[in-house]
């Protein structure tokens, strides 16, 4: 059996959370959430459908670019 990380997001139906699996990490059965997932773990998952386990709905990963600003002191 291989060993995978795990992504939990929560269905926008039913507030459930929802697992995808990766293998993109370090593979050491570690959970993540969308505001502390590695980039590859979320690179990985882009794409990626499941379903929610209480209503069935199917949720798919679809990344979006953040622009961020920096400002320098010259």
């Amino acid at each position: 059996m291989g060993m995978f990380d795990s992504l939990y997001v929560e269905c926008p139906d039913c507030k459930e959370s929802i697992e995808f699996q990766s293998k993109a990490g370090r593979c050491i059965l570690s959970s993540f959430n969308l505001s502390n997932a590695p980039a590859i773990i979320l690179a990985d998952l882009e794409g990626q459908t499941s379903h929610c386990q209480k209503c069935d709905r199917g949720v798919t990963l679809k990344l979006r670019p953040i622009q961020s600003i920096q400002a320098y002191i010259a």
